[in-house]
């Protein structure tokens, strides 16, 4: 219990320090403020099949039927002090899990420098993720397709708050504090932590290097400051010619949470994530392809459903044990030439799991081997609108669930 009392004091100093210093820096500007503004709206009509889940397929279980209503609605705003130094944000109003639209959230407000030569940019607060090249299309209306990609949204067997349990393998299970758990994804589609980052380019749309030191694992939902929760990151971009960008991205460190049900951890930031990922992206004439292969490590405790405990070595202590998994996906974009803005898109992805670490489950791998197909069709209405249309079905291993996960989408971005 003691432990969790620190992470949480450690957590919430953390947060007070960066948002103080993000207030006092705006207090000591002395140049002339500008103010940026920016917004976006976006709109869906869904239907799914009957197995769909918000944690699945990115349609919430209480909305399979068809439905017509907002998704989000975006604010982006940047105060500028100087060429060199201001403020960048993002306010948005969504639908919380895929169900009512009704979250209102800050997921970006952090202060940046740029060198003058602007090879060194630095960033502190809520900043977005510096991994992969998902995050870097931000708003839905930058995406190829209208759902992340299999990665980003599916949520696995790993607990925030237990490790790795059986009980979430079937749906509506496991209930911790009041509250169903689905487990985490590999990392969360919103894709904004709270840290320091350093954006170094020695060679302008050639080579890049991201360093963050973050408060808060990106598996994370809830944009939760109360934890301390120490992650690095990494990520190297390079651009060889110029139909061939390239990167690597790494993030390390711990993404437990504490909860009435685990104060018998000793350290929860002893239970650890590593992901590593390859993200490539190819573009020639009317033709783009984009892909990223992520791999991810968790070191976890093992929650015994059997015996409602967690599993203990000859001497009585927690075990931790190593879970590894590998997913990804491609995407193939094709623009239609007599249409400029028009284009058709098919993506692939992936999530392949490693042995089960419980001796005695029925089921040799910890997670069920997942696979998604997607279409997509981009129509431009006008220079600031678009129409899109998307399908995906989703095979589960184990699971004969046939097509009961397909999903069919229609966004209208403004």
């Amino acid at each position: 219990m003691k432990a969790t009392g620190s992470l949480n004091k450690q957590g919430a100093l953390f947060t007070k320090v960066i948002f103080t210093l993000l207030f006092q820096i705006g207090l000591m500007a002395q140049a002339q403020v500008s103010l940026k503004l920016g917004g976006s709206f976006v709109g869906e009509l869904s239907y799914a099949g009957p197995n769909s889940h918000y944690y699945y397929n990115n349609i919430h279980a209480r909305f399979t039927n068809w439905r017509a209503a907002p998704k989000e609605i975006n604010l982006l705003a940047r105060l500028e002090f100087s060429t060199n130094f201001g403020i960048d944000s993002r306010f948005l109003y969504m639908r919380y899990l895929g169900a009512e639209f009704n979250k209102f959230r800050v997921p970006k407000l952090h202060a940046y420098w740029n060198s003058t030569n602007r090879k060194l940019k630095v960033k502190l607060g809520r900043i977005q993720t510096p991994f992969g090249s998902f995050y870097d299309r931000a708003l839905p209306q930058d995406r190829i397709f209208i759902s992340p990609p299999i990665p980003y949204n599916y949520f696995i067997n790993v607990s925030s708050f237990l490790g790795y349990s059986e009980l979430l393998r079937e749906p509506q299970v496991l209930t911790l504090d009041d509250q169903r758990d689905w487990g985490v994804p590999f990392t969360y589609e919103l894709g904004y932590t709270t840290g320091l980052q350093f954006h170094w380019e020695p060679k302008k749309d050639t080579l890049s290097v991201d360093v963050a030191i973050l408060q808060g694992n990106p598996t994370q939902i809830r944009l939760n400051q109360e934890v301390f929760q120490p992650n690095l990151m990494l990520r190297v971009n390079f651009q060889p010619t110029y139909f061939w960008k390239q990167g690597f991205s790494f993030n390390y460190g711990g993404f437990m949470l504490p909860s009435e049900n685990n104060t018998i951890l000793p350290q929860l930031n002893a239970y650890r994530q590593l992901l590593a990922g390859i993200h490539t992206e190819l573009g020639y004439t009317y033709f783009e392809f984009r892909t990223e292969v992520l791999g991810s490590v968790f070191w976890v405790p093992v929650y015994l459903n059997e015996d409602d405990q967690f599993e203990l070595d000859d001497n009585g202590e927690v075990l931790s044990r190593r879970l590894s998994s590998l997913s990804g996906y491609a995407d193939l974009k094709a623009e239609m030439p007599f249409w400029p803005g028009a284009y058709v898109a098919y993506r692939f992805g992936y999530m392949r799991f490693g042995p089960n670490p419980d001796e005695n489950s029925d089921f040799s791998n910890w997670d069920d081997n997942t696979f998604r197909h997607s279409l997509a069709i981009g129509v431009p209405i006008n220079r600031n609108a678009l129409f899109q249309m998307s399908i995906a079905t989703q095979p589960v291993q184990n699971k004969n669930w046939n097509l009961n996960q397909f999903r069919a989408q229609i966004i209208l971005y403004l």
